[in-house]
């Protein structure tokens, strides 16, 4: 039996959130494949899950990332992506649709008899597996496919997987584009970075780190001068291409 997911990761405002995990994640990695492998990490940690598979843009082609699968699994997926790819395609239109859902739910019994379940989950022992849409600008910028060796996704689960697309969102966006380093940062500066990118107002920010409306409105005005950008829609852009 699989635990409902923790809600665990890194801390930011005196809170533990797999939400910050990814943001520090997209602040800090040096380079699309630690991001990329480290947000799959995070993921499969959190969700219960015991394999991943991260596809994201890179460039004019696909990267991808894999956790927990034998070399040999992953060959034989590589060398049939094309044809796993179309086996996903209504998968991803439902997760589309609906934030996060899994293979069972959408294909049922049709699962077994699919190259992705014969290439990647049978030998494995694999039991279900959960599959969530990256987006831009409400475009499709990824997918991440995240299995379970026994056991299945809870409701539960699936509604804690789409709580987190906004920051799984943010962290493909960052892995797929051109990098711009960002200045030398304080903790406080940062912070607030991951507030924003977690869609917090002013006054949310406030709240989370216990000061004043009017303190953390000016720490943000010192910091959008210091990413020179004119506001929070720049200051994630900018955060987008470090």
């Amino acid at each position: 039996m699989h635990a409902e997911p923790s809600r665990g990761g890194a801390v930011c405002g005196g809170v533990h959130t797999t939400e910050h995990a990814l943001v520090e994640l997209a602040h800090h990695a040096r380079r699309p494949s630690s991001l990329r492998e480290g947000a799959l990490s995070i993921l499969t940690r959190d969700l219960g899950a015991e394999i991943g598979v991260l596809v994201v843009r890179d460039g004019a082609r696909e990267a991808r990332s894999f956790s927990g699968l034998d070399a040999s699994v992953v060959r034989a997926m590589d060398a049939g992506w094309v044809r796993l790819r179309k086996e996903l395609a209504p998968i991803k239109e439902r997760a589309l649709r609906d934030g996060a859902t899994t293979d069972r739910r959408v294909l049922g019994e049709r699962l077994t008899h699919t190259s992705l379940y014969r290439s990647a989950m049978k030998p494995l022992g694999g039991t279900e597996t959960l599959v969530l849409v990256p987006l831009e600008a409400s475009s499709p910028i990824g997918l991440v496919a995240l299995g379970r060796l026994g056991g299945r996704f809870s409701d539960a689960a699936l509604a804690h997987a789409r709580s987190l697309l906004p920051a799984v969102s943010l962290a493909l966006r960052v892995a797929s584009r051109p990098v711009d380093p960002l200045p030398t940062l304080s903790d406080t500066e940062r912070e607030l970075l991951s507030h924003l990118a977690l869609g917090f107002s002013t006054a949310e920010i406030a709240r989370a780190r216990s000061r004043s409306f009017f303190t953390v409105r000016n720490q943000l005005a010192a910091l959008y001068r210091k990413l020179e950008v004119a506001n929070r829609a720049e200051a994630l852009g900018r955060l987008c291409r470090a």
